[in-house]
């Protein structure tokens, strides 16, 4: 019986190590292809940089290690689906991640429920740094002659949030930005054809064959993190870059994705 102790208070161990040392750092970038009905041809091919959730606590070693691997993507287009900070303390973090963000990229971004408490200082630092920030409302990437539209909102969880207004004078096709995933069922009414989001952190703590212990949203397990299609609807929910609250993630690393468009 005290070996099985042992074994279990070393399991105990080597889980509060991994999951509080080791998998909080251990960022990914991951690669995916998404098919979008009738995308262009000029468009085919085009890299988007998926980055969610980044809660930056103005950590040096996190920071590093983010921006290595958003150089290393060498993507074309930077989404970015909200949760900057925890603390307006932190905003120059922000300022100076988003700096390097922006330096020779075009940035598109929107607010997440953190955000959204102090709006107006999270967009402006991010306006400053040359990203441009959609707030229920939409924006129109041109390659020769042919057009992309890529909307956002504020956080579905939020009164401000106006889906209708970002999407009044778009077209297919059209990427949709939103912190949350719950608002794919209006998005997939209204003929959006990607929909990028976080908020859940993949659940930040999953357990193998299960998946996600708390997604911190209505949807469920399904939709805690990874692509997923429903009808014609492709929708990207990211794990994140950082954490909430505790620095904690188990069996659920964190992620930047570039998404590689491919016409279906």
């Amino acid at each position: 019986m005290s070996v099985i102790y042992l074994c279990l208070a070393l399991l105990a161990v080597h889980l509060f190590v991994r999951g509080t040392m080791i998998e909080p750092y251990d960022l990914l970038l991951r690669h995916r292809q998404v098919p979008v009905a009738d995308l262009p041809a000029e468009f085919d091919g085009l890299r988007l940089l998926h980055l969610t959730d980044l809660h930056l606590r103005s950590d040096a070693r996190y920071e590093k290690r983010l921006l290595a691997s958003v150089a290393l993507a060498e993507a074309d287009l930077i989404l970015l689906t909200g949760d900057y900070v925890d603390h307006p303390r932190r905003l120059y973090s922000l300022r100076q991640v988003a700096e390097t963000l922006a330096d020779g990229r075009q940035v598109i971004a929107v607010l997440g429920d953190n955000d959204l408490e102090e709006p107006e200082r999270i967009q402006s630092v991010l306006e400053e740094t040359g990203i441009t920030v959609l707030r229920n409302e939409s924006i129109a990437l041109d390659r020769q002659g042919k057009t992309l539209h890529v909307a956002g909102i504020d956080d579905p969880h939020f009164a401000s949030s106006d889906l209708a207004g970002a999407l009044a004078t778009v077209s297919s096709p059209c990427i949709l930005l939103s912190h949350s995933a719950e608002i794919f069922p209006e998005a997939k009414a209204a003929g959006v054809d990607l929909l990028l989001c976080g908020h859940t952190h993949g659940g930040q703590v999953c357990l193998p064959y299960w998946g996600a212990l708390y997604t911190n949203d209505r949807l469920g397990r399904r939709y805690a993190s990874g692509l997923i299609r429903e009808g014609s609807l492709h929708i990207h929910v990211s794990t994140g870059v950082g954490y909430a609250k505790l620095r904690l993630r188990l069996f659920c690393p964190p992620e930047v994705v570039c998404l590689t468009l491919r016409r279906s």
